[in-house]
């Protein structure tokens, strides 16, 4: 006579171990389910959860199989695992494009994963069998927002959020600052020429009463999402895509004509206020050179307007016009920079593309020259993730987190251990902190900035790495042993650090470099940190920070303290 088969069932809340043992022929199985939980640094919001209040699982009753009458295997309610990797949450892009990477796991198996950016369409996105996945989108100017869902096939599902920002929020030029906060467009510093947009030109050092920051400016600032500032004018783009400009305009770089009533000896063109460029409605990323400007527009041409002296606006005549005028032979852009005569586009495929001055070897083909150059040439042998420009030197960093840069490297802004010009790419170093003779390539970088002689980048940590002059404070090395402040410039790459009181708040998303030496830093915490010149309130600190000497320390301008 055949037994019915009898079969014993434990279990283990946690990590659920079911073991099947039954006195037929039949060999017994042995069934194992490990639930994961989520990184409890992760935006991750499970759809279902076990009760944790369940004491003793060995009395809890068990499902019966209908068809068999056996025991059924438990439901699998375990949520899958999602883990956003990059980019980090609210980290500033450069490039009209944003890279996702993460893993995505379940115990069963992920079914699906898909993402929505602010109110689009999901998207379904492939996993690879090790759970990891990487995925592009488009970004809008300002801020952005993606929502991932991971799924299972018993249902399962688990969210991850993360925000990213294209476009600029600090910026500085020669002797003036700006931030976009809250709406709200803050300038400080130097006035000569409008370029604090505020109507006059008397700057923020001028009376006690306008010498801290903030010094508002509202009334251009609540469609404001992005600002950049070069020498003395500023750019800001607006929702929408129009472009609004202001400051020096002896060459045009504002985009329209203004009265030559400003400076020194109020004969120079100028806009004291911001006003709209003309023909300009799909704009998308702006960049601003020593007096000319760069418009990236959302079909990935790029328009050129300002000083015309080698080149640089991609037009064959010498002179620069104050009409917005294409690029001719782009296309395809997602990131553009500008030096003191040169400019510089970086398209969707990776490739690198100079115009205008080669005097330093700017086009990276291996030979400087005085000629003109105004149509954009592909640097060989570089493919490119972002770009930044000094004044005479070009500088990219690679999907692997390296750097290379190449053109002027009289204070050692190329960061490649000489101070000798370089017309081939050659990768940034970093001293090895063990042993400072040993150099290495920089590694892990997120962003790069660059102006006057001076590279600063930061990593995918929110640590800051910066190389070149140093002669005004911008390296932030602090005091040397004497008591004075360290304004030797570094020809490989070097830390920059806060004091220790300040450095939980020193996880930096967005930092700037101007060409007189002033550098600002925007950190996870919503605070904006500056060191470097002071010039008649540049660093935007206060009585705190107006003398005119190097700040070889980071300080919190803002919020004010």
């Amino acid at each position: 006579m055949r037994l019915t088969p009898v079969c014993l069932v434990l279990g283990s809340l946690l990590s659920l171990s079911v073991v099947v043992a039954c006195n037929d022929d039949d060999t017994a199985s042995d069934v194992s389910s490990t639930d994961e939980t989520p990184d409890s640094g992760v935006n991750t919001t499970p759809s279902t959860s076990r009760d944790a209040g369940t004491a003793n699982d060995s009395e809890a009753p068990t499902e019966k199989d209908s068809g068999t009458g056996q025991d059924a295997a438990p439901a699998d309610e375990t949520s899958p695992t999602l883990e956003i990797l990059s980019p980090r949450e609210d980290r500033v892009i450069d490039e009209r494009v944003v890279v996702v990477t993460g893993t995505a796991k379940d115990d069963v198996g992920v079914t699906s994963l898909s993402y929505i950016v602010g109110a689009g369409v999901p998207v379904t996105v492939p996993v690879d069998a090790d759970g990891t996945f990487s995925f592009t989108f488009v970004p809008t100017p300002g801020a952005n927002t993606v929502e991932l869902t991971a799924k299972d096939a018993a249902g399962n599902e688990v969210k991850a959020i993360r925000s990213a920002y294209y476009g600029r929020r600090v910026a500085t030029g020669n002797a003036q600052g700006a931030l976009l906060e809250d709406g709200k467009l803050f300038t400080w510093g130097r006035n000569e020429l409008g370029q604090l947009g505020n109507g006059t030109l008397v700057g923020t050092w001028s009376s006690d009463e306008n010498v801290i920051l903030p010094k508002m400016y509202e009334q251009a600032a609540p469609d404001l999402v992005s600002v950049v500032s070069r020498q003395t004018f500023m750019i800001a783009l607006a929702k929408g895509g129009t472009v609004r400009t202001w400051g020096a305009n002896d060459t045009g770089q504002l985009g329209y004509d203004t009265p030559a009533d400003c400076g020194a000896k109020l004969n120079t063109a100028c806009g004291r206020a911001p006003a709209t460029v003309p023909g300009i409605s799909d704009a998308v990323a702006v960049a601003a050179g020593f007096n000319h400007s760069l418009v990236l527009r959302a079909d990935g041409t790029v328009l050129a307007f300002g000083s015309n002296s080698k080149g640089q606006l991609g037009i064959s005549e010498g002179t620069g016009t104050n009409v917005p005028t294409p690029v001719r032979g782009l296309t395809n852009v997602i990131a553009i920079s500008a030096g003191s005569a040169h400019s510089v586009a970086l398209t969707a495929d990776g490739k690198v593309w100079v115009w205008g001055s080669n005097a330093n070897g700017q086009s990276g083909a291996g030979a400087a020259d005085a000629l003109s150059h105004p149509t954009p040439t592909e640097v060989p042998g570089v493919v490119g993730a972002s770009i930044a420009s000094s004044n005479y030197a070009v500088f990219v960093k690679k999907a692997d987190g390296t750097v290379v840069a190449w053109g002027q490297n009289n204070n050692g802004q190329l960061g490649n251990g000489t101070t000798t010009d370089a017309a081939l790419p050659a990768p940034v170093l970093v001293s090895l902190a063990t042993e400072t003779s040993v150099a290495v390539p920089l590694t892990k970088v997120e962003s790069l900035w660059a102006d006057a002689f001076t590279c600063i980048a930061v990593d995918t940590d929110g640590n800051v790495h910066g190389w070149g002059a140093n002669s005004l404070g911008q390296l932030a090395q602090g005091l040397l042993a004497d008591g004075k402040p360290d304004k030797v410039n570094r020809s490989l790459a070097v830390p920059i650090t806060v004091p220790n009181t300040d450095k939980p708040s020193f996880i930096v998303l967005e930092l700037v470099v101007g060409a007189g030496g002033a550098v600002f830093a925007r950190t996870t915490q919503d605070k904006v940190f500056g060191w470097g010149w002071s010039f008649q309130g540049s660093l935007g600190g206060g009585s705190t920070l107006i003398n005119a000497w190097p700040y070889t320390t980071p300080r919190q301008i803002y919020p004010v303290l």
